[in-house]
């Protein structure tokens, strides 16, 4: 019976697949939900890691929201490598600092960050409003262009630019920026259905 046991214990994670060109919705959490994200310089620490990493690795981000226990990103891997080469970056990057600010030692997350592929490409822009509309449903603000650390406002009130990169799905919403900005607000409007929604 121990022996079983220890070989489970011990057994290796399952390789996870990533395919290149494939979105997935990727999410970590901090530690026992943990509030690691306090202040603004928090907050930007952590966009700018991911915009240095994903940008060096490969990776168009499409969509983020970085909540206070914990963030979201929308992103699809240019290559096979790209996204665990990434995420090893941005990870790492915010536990040696959220350390050395806090003067601790350990890690702030509760495991390895989730990636969900996304197959269904109808599914894709509800991942993309779940994700933009997490602050509204936290209850952190009211409307989610209140809220400055999440991607709403790139896609439904100003263009597209910078580091985000825009998809397919969002660009088949309109034949203009404007009309794509109208489109993606109502779909908002609409909200997200409570099946679609994380656990």
């Amino acid at each position: 019976m121990l022996l079983r046991q220890s070989a489970r214990i011990n057994m290796p994670r399952p390789p996870r697949v990533f395919v290149p060109g494939l979105s997935l919705h990727v999410y970590q959490r901090a530690h026992n939900c943990s509030r690691i994200f306090e202040e603004s310089v928090d907050h930007e620490c952590l966009l700018d890691l991911v915009r240095t990493a994903t940008r060096a690795n490969g990776v168009d981000v499409h969509g983020f929201a970085i909540m206070n226990t914990h963030y979201h990103l929308l992103a699809t891997p240019q290559h096979k490598d790209a996204l665990p080469r990434a995420m090893q970056v941005i990870d790492g990057g915010y536990v040696r600092y959220y350390n050395e600010k806090h003067g601790r030692v350990g890690t702030t997350w509760c495991g390895r960050y989730k990636a969900r592929l996304i197959e269904d490409e109808r599914y894709w822009l509800t991942c993309l409003r779940y994700i933009d509309l997490n602050p509204v449903e936290a209850k952190m603000v009211t409307f989610p262009e209140e809220y400055p650390w999440c991607s709403y406002r790139a896609h439904a009130l100003e263009t597209l630019a910078g580091w985000l990169v825009s998809h397919p799905m969002y660009d088949a919403l309109g034949a203009d920026a404007s009309a794509r900005q109208r489109a993606y607000r109502d779909l908002c409007e609409a909200g997200v259905p409570k099946d679609l929604l994380l656990p």
